[in-house]
């Protein structure tokens, strides 16, 4: 996202939608009882109540009551009675969806502005995602990695069978050539790709996709990795060796990955931990002002609003730092079986 303007008077921070990425900040960050004011347009009805012909375009502003978002999408909703008609259609206190997509401009007013979400609305995700196909004898999945999260986009069988079957290497090259043709439906021009599996499987495929792209005018760029498996095991898989490579250093979901692995590495010691786990621990440490970095799953901001951001408040209050971690890759998922709360803390704590 790209800011424009500030009104600390008022509350409000005017933005620009700069990638589809921004979609998932923008969820975690708006909240019931916030007004976003935006450019839209208005079906009108006559005074008999029938529909007048087309749609008019205005600049409107919704008090929030629901916010629709589908993860790995480019189309946002904000849902709310409107608050402000400029140009007085005379829709005030009627019920409006704004429809935010990229490049649009909003401007959300906040009673009261938490860093962590100033801190979301500075960020500027990258608009690049990465391609993963992943191979082995059974399965072929195709995953899309985005600045929050892995999108699983297809998944085949490969229906190659075993080497002592007749023709075997014949029906290995038609399944192949039919997955290679699927694939090119999906790869998107410029976007980088990633072909993981055991074996040389996954450099026949390779060479059979960026065939059939070239004659498209397409170029791929791609990249080999070893895993163990394919299928969505092998995704997993190579999104963790890619993280661990620095491949995907620019995304969000690298540095979740990092304070996760920070958070085991510091829950494996026998004795001087300083970590808190779960709602209980995490507030209680919040309270005491012992939280020097919290990790919160965006889960909780949707599942419990209230109780979440009153614990985001009490850890900025004591100039802790909060991370909003994303429910839609791995380690995010691990975070949400510890309860969806976890926190760094400035000194060890040896009961509770």
């Amino acid at each position: 996202m790209r800011v424009l303007a500030r009104d600390p008077k008022a509350g409000s921070i005017t933005l620009q939608v700069t990638s589809p990425s921004d979609f998932w900040s923008l969820e975690s960050i708006l909240a019931v009882g916030d007004e976003v004011t935006a450019r839209t347009s208005r079906m009108l009805r006559s005074r008999d109540g029938t529909e007048r012909s087309g749609r008019v375009p205005t600049t409107l502003s919704v008090r929030v009551e629901k916010v629709s978002f589908e993860p790995f999408t480019s189309t946002f909703r904000i849902t709310g009675k409107v608050t402000r008609d400029p140009d007085e259609l005379g829709i005030l206190g009627s019920y409006h969806t704004v429809v935010a997509e990229n490049g649009s401009v909003l401007t959300i007013a906040k009673t009261r502005w938490q860093e962590a979400e100033l801190q979301a609305l500075l960020r500027e995700a990258p608009s690049q995602t990465v391609g993963v196909v992943a191979l082995d004898y059974d399965e072929v999945t195709f995953a899309r990695v985005w600045d929050y999260g892995v999108e699983t986009v297809a998944t085949w069988s490969t229906g190659i069978p075993g080497k002592e079957e007749r023709k075997h290497e014949e029906l290995v090259s038609e399944s192949l050539e039919k997955i290679a043709s699927d694939l090119t439906k999906f790869i998107r021009a410029g976007e980088p790709v990633v072909f993981a599996g055991p074996g040389y499987l996954k450099q026949r495929l390779l060479g059979l996709v960026r065939g059939a792209l070239i004659k498209k005018g397409v170029h791929v760029d791609a990249t080999l990795v070893d895993t163990s498996y394919g299928g969505q095991a092998g995704v997993k898989e190579a999104v963790t060796k890619l993280l661990d490579k620095g491949f995907l250093e620019k995304l969000r979901v690298s540095e979740e990955t990092k304070l996760m692995d920070r958070l085991f590495s510091e829950l494996a010691l026998t004795s001087g931990r300083k970590v808190a786990v779960g709602y209980t621990e995490v507030e209680k440490s919040a309270r005491d002002g012992a939280i020097q970095e919290m990790l919160i799953s965006e889960k909780m901001l949707k599942n419990d609003y209230d109780h979440a951001h009153d614990l985001i408040f009490t850890v900025e209050k004591y100039r802790g730092k909060v991370h909003i971690i994303s429910e839609h890759h791995e380690k995010g998922e691990q975070l949400v079986g510890l309860g969806g709360y976890a926190a760094f803390l400035r000194y060890a704590v040896t009961s509770r």
